[in-house]
């Protein structure tokens, strides 16, 4: 049986395991307003609790207060709030302000 600081620390250990592999999402406390429902090419998101914008890809959670931008040749397209589709063409940013 564990002792209450070896379950601590076990439980630490998870918790980092499982922000390595995506599990815990970097903008753990804003609310998810969409998904990336097709790319083609490039685009990333700069998020408020990360310093630098992240590569997206298809599937990828999109938060309030990120900034979507495509490159060259790239096309993104996003599923927000269930109900509108936006499709972005190369070189376009997009900035979410609120959750619908």
């Amino acid at each position: 049986m564990l002792s209450n600081r070896s379950w601590a620390f076990s439980a630490a250990l998870i918790l980092v395991a499982c922000a390595a592999l995506g599990a815990v999402t970097p903008a753990s406390g804003q609310a998810r307003v969409g998904v990336i429902t097709a790319l083609e090419g490039t685009a990333t998101a700069a998020r408020a609790s990360i310093a630098q914008p992240v590569s997206l890809a298809q599937r990828d959670a999109v938060f309030v207060r990120d900034r979507i931008a495509t490159r060259e040749r790239s096309l993104a397209q996003l599923l927000l709030g269930g109900k509108a589709l936006v499709t972005m063409r190369e070189w376009s940013s997009l900035t979410i302000n609120e959750a619908p």
